[in-house]
C-alpha cells in the first residue's frame, strides 16, 4: 500500500497538500516505469505541478501545442488540431479525397461516439466550454507524437487549464486533450521499448478518445481531487470498454492484475490500479446502470473518490464488499477457464491467476499464514486427496473487504491463517470430491472463493414461489452441513394427504449448500410446510407451489 495518501484531510487547498500529491506521483512514476503499464498521462506530475501553480496564481506552465490545422466535429462539440509535417504529422491517407486525412476524421467520429455513450446514454454531464481557448467553445484535441511523453510514452493526456475554485467542493477545470498522432506499432519510447504493442492504429485512437473524454468530464464537472486516481482511471478505462467493447486494449493491464494479484489491491489509490480494475465498471453497471454516475455525483459534493464509491453502493441497497466478493469468480474464470466468464470479454485470452502458494496437502492437514491488503487478492492452490484416489486441485482466493480502511486510508493489512484439514468442522469450507475442508481465521473478516465457487449460507428456500414445468427442484438451506450429508425431509400441505417423508443428500447448487426436492413439480398448486431434519436440527419452511 505504498502509494496511498492515508492521512490527507478531506478538503484542503494548501500548497503543501499539492506538493505532497506531486511528490507521491513522482515516486509512483519512478516505481512503475514499465512501459507495458503506461496508459495516459492524466495523473502525471506535469498536471499536478500545473494545479499547484494555478493555486499560487502563477501563469500557465501547461501551454497548448501550436499546430497549424484544425477540423471541427459535425456536432460542434470537438475541434481537432493537427499538422501534416514534422514528428507530429498525422498519417497522410485520405480515402474519400475530401482534403481531410482519414486519421483526423476518425478522431472526430470517435469523440462523437464516446460523447453519445458517456453523456447521452449514461447521463454524465458534458465537459464545460473552454472560453474560446482553442478558437471556439469546443473541447480541443491536439494530435501529436506522445511516444516519448513521460519517458515511457502515453496514449493520451487530459491537461487541466483554467480553474473554477469552489471552497466547499472540489475545484473544477477547463481542459484540453492530447492524443498520439498515429499510434504506430513501431513507435518506441526513450527506453527503446515499443509503446503501442498491445493496441495500435485506429483501434488505439478510438479507445483513447473514450478514455480521455471522460477525464475531461471528470475534471470539468465533478472535480479534480488530487487523490485516489484509481477511481478516475477505473472509470475512464471502463469507458473504453463501454464505448468499444470489441477492442481489448485493457487486457494488458488486467493481465498484470492476474499475474501479480497481491500487488494490485483495489484499495491502491494510483492510476495503475485503476487500469487493472477498469473491468470492474461492468460489476457496477450490472448492479445499477446509474451507479458509476452516482459515484461521480457524490464526488462533486466534496467526497473523496473511495468514500463516494462505498456510499453510492449503499445508496442502491448493496455494499462494495458484497459486490467485490461476488466478483471473485470473475478473476478465476480466465485462460482455460474463461469460456463461461460472465463479465470479462475475451477472458480465454487472459492469463490464469497466478498462485502465491501451490502445495500438496497431506494428512492430517497443511497450514499456511499470510496477510492481505484491504480489497486485495491472495490466490492459493492446494492438491487435496480425493475420494476417487486422484488429488483434487483446489484453488482459494482470499480478500479482506474492509470498507473502513478503504475510506479512511488506513494501512490495515489483515493477517490470516489457512488450515486445509482431513477433519473438517461443519463451519469449514468443504472441498468437492473429497472429505477435506478449508478453515480460515479470522473467517469473519475475510471473503473467500473456493475452486471456482464461493459457498454461501442461505436463509430460505428457493425459488419462491416454485413453478411446476419451469423450475426443476425446490431447494432448502441446511446449516452446519457438508456435501454428501443425509437429511430427512417431510412435506405437509393442504390437499397433500399424509406427510410425505424422504431422505436426500446435501449438495452444492452453484455456491449454496442445499437439500433439493425434485418431486415438487409433481404436486398441485398450494402452500406447503416442509421440515428439513439434519442431525439434531430441524427447520420448517413455508413454500408456495404453482402449476
Amino acid at each position: 500500500m505504498g502509494h496511498d495518501q492515508r492521512d490527507v484531510p478531506l478538503i484542503t487547498r494548501s500548497t503543501s497538500f499539492i506538493l505532497l500529491i506531486l511528490l507521491t506521483a513522482v515516486a509512483s512514476a519512478t516505481a512503475d516505469r514499465d512501459a507495458a503499464r503506461t496508459r495516459c498521462g492524466f495523473g502525471h506530475e506535469r498536471n499536478l505541478q500545473h494545479v499547484q501553480r494555478l493555486h499560487q496564481g502563477i501563469a500557465s506552465v501547461n501551454p497548448r501545442p501550436v499546430l497549424p490545422f484544425y477540423a471541427d466535429a459535425p456536432s460542434g462539440r470537438f475541434r481537432v488540431h493537427f499538422t501534416r509535417t514534422g514528428s507530429d504529422a498525422v498519417p497522410s491517407p485520405d480515402a474519400n479525397g475530401n482534403g481531410l486525412e482519414d486519421y483526423v476524421e476518425e478522431t472526430l467520429r470517435a469523440l462523437d461516439s464516446a460523447y453519445n455513450v458517456e453523456v447521452t446514454l449514461l447521463g454524465f454531464a458534458p465537459p464545460p466550454p473552454d472560453l474560446d481557448s482553442g478558437g471556439s467553445d469546443a473541447l480541443d484535441i491536439y494530435l501529436r507524437d506522445l511516444s516519448k511523453e513521460r519517458e515511457t510514452g502515453v496514449y493520451g493526456v487530459t491537461r487541466l487549464e483554467t480553474i473554477s475554485p469552489n471552497p466547499d467542493r472540489w475545484d473544477t477545470y477547463t481542459t484540453f486533450i492530447e492524443i498520439d498522432n498515429d499510434f504506430s506499432p513501431t513507435d518506441r519510447n526513450r527506453y527503446d521499448s515499443l509503446v503501442y504493442k498491445q493496441t495500435s492504429g485506429i483501434e488505439a485512437l478510438r479507445v483513447t478518445c473514450a478514455h480521455e473524454l471522460h477525464h475531461a468530464i471528470q475534471c470539468g464537472t465533478y472535480g479534480f481531487t488530487g487523490v485516489e486516481f484509481m477511481v478516475y482511471e477505473l472509470t475512464s478505462t471502463w469507458m473504453e470498454q463501454r464505448v468499444y467493447p470489441e477492442i481489448l486494449d485493457w487486457h494488458l493491464h488486467t493481465s498484470s492484475l492476474l499475474r501479480q494479484p497481491s500487488l494490485y489491491a483495489f484499495s491502491r489509490d494510483d492510476a495503475f490500479a485503476g487500469y487493472a480494475w477498469g473491468w470492474f465498471g461492468w460489476v457496477f453497471h450490472r448492479q445499477s446502470d446509474t451507479l458509476l454516475r452516482h459515484v461521480w455525483h457524490r464526488i462533486a459534493t466534496g467526497e473523496r473518490p473511495f468514500k463516494a464509491v462505498v456510499e453510492a453502493c449503499r445508496d442502491v441497497g448493496t455494499s462494495l464488499s458484497a459486490m467485490f466478493c461476488d466478483a471473485l469468480p470473475v478473476l478465476f474464470q480466465t485462460g482455460s477457464r474463461g469460456e463461461a466468464n460472465p463479465i470479462l470479454a475475451g477472458a480465454m485470452a487472459l492469463p490464469e491467476i497466478r498462485y502465491a502458494v501451490d502445495e500438496l496437502a497431506e494428512p492430517p492437514s497443511v497450514s499456511f499464514g499470510n496477510s492481505v491488503d484491504p480489497f486485495g487478492i491472495n490466490a492459493l492452490r492446494f492438491m487435496i486427496p480425493g475420494l476417487a484416489g486422484s488429488p483434487v486441485s483446489t484453488s482459494l482466493l482470499v480478500t479482506a473487504p474492509d470498507e473502513t480502511a478503504l475510506v479512511e486510508r488506513i494501512n490495515r493489512d489483515i493477517s490470516y491463517n489457512v488450515l486445509v484439514t482431513a477433519s473438517p468442522l461443519p463451519s469449514d469450507l468443504f472441498v468437492q470430491g473429497s472429505l477435506w475442508g478449508i478453515r480460515l481465521d479470522p473467517a469473519d473478516r475475510l471473503c473467500t472463493f473456493v475452486s471456482g465457487q464461493r459457498t454461501k449460507r442461505i436463509e430460505g428456500p428457493y425459488p419462491q414461489p416454485f413453478v411446476g414445468g419451469t423450475d426443476d427442484a425446490l431447494r432448502f438451506p441446511v446449516l452446519s452441513a457438508k456435501p454428501g450429508d443425509k437429511a430427512t425431509v417431510r412435506v405437509r400441505g393442504v390437499g397433500y394427504g399424509q406427510p410425505a417423508t424422504f431422505e436426500a443428500s446435501v449438495e452444492l447448487d452453484d455456491d449454496r449448500l442445499v437439500i433439493a426436492w425434485y418431486g415438487a413439480a409433481s404436486v398441485g398448486t398450494g402452500i406447503y410446510l416442509v421440515e428439513v431434519e439434519h442431525g439434531t436440527t430441524t427447520t420448517v419452511h413455508k413454500v408456495v407451489i404453482r402449476r
